[in-house]
């Protein structure tokens, strides 16, 4: 019995990824000596914020980006989705699994990932910089801007939904002096 005490005992294989205790300190029973990491389980934690977590559910695809490799996508799913409100983060967590194993470590990178929540077929999209206040665009050999009816913008594009179609050509806005 006695002589178990002293045994360390490791309920999961992997690899040891952060040694906190080296060889001569001291360890009481219960301290965190090391974290093991499995690399066949590596899953991502996101944080989303309040006004965007109603559109995460269990499943949708996500793309991940780490910073240690900013030209690999790698693909996954969101497993979980924890319910308690972050305080220190101010964001819900979520966890993502991927569709295959890492070939290196990557424990406790940062990423950016973008969660796929929705997508439209043959939409027609024009570079935001060619939309001005109103929603007034320039059309070539048109003297008056046009009024455009939108949908999704992002910080790089925006989606028409009405005003103009696929066979307009825009013209880039004067900038106002």
């Amino acid at each position: 019995m006695i002589q178990n005490y002293n045994s360390i005992i490791v309920t999961e294989s992997g690899t040891i990824i952060k040694r906190l205790k080296n060889n001569g300190d001291y360890v009481r029973k219960g301290d965190l000596i090391a974290s093991i990491a499995n690399q066949e389980k590596v899953e991502a934690v996101l944080n989303v914020d309040k006004n965007s977590i109603a559109k995460v559910k269990i499943g949708q695809t996500v793309f991940v980006k780490l910073n240690t490799n900013k030209t690999e996508i790698y693909n996954g799913k969101i497993s979980e989705i924890l319910s308690a409100f972050d305080l220190q983060t101010q964001s819900f967590i979520c966890k993502v699994t991927f569709d295959k194993t890492f070939t290196n470590s990557l424990y406790g990178t940062q990423l950016e990932a973008n969660i796929l929540v929705g997508e439209k077929k043959d939409a027609l999209l024009i570079p935001r910089n060619y939309v001005g206040f109103g929603n007034k665009v320039n059309i070539k050999g048109s003297s008056e801007n046009v009024i455009i009816k939108t949908g999704i913008i992002s910080t790089d594009y925006v989606e028409v939904l009405g005003g103009i179609d696929k066979s307009t050509v825009l013209v880039p806005l004067k900038p106002k002096r």
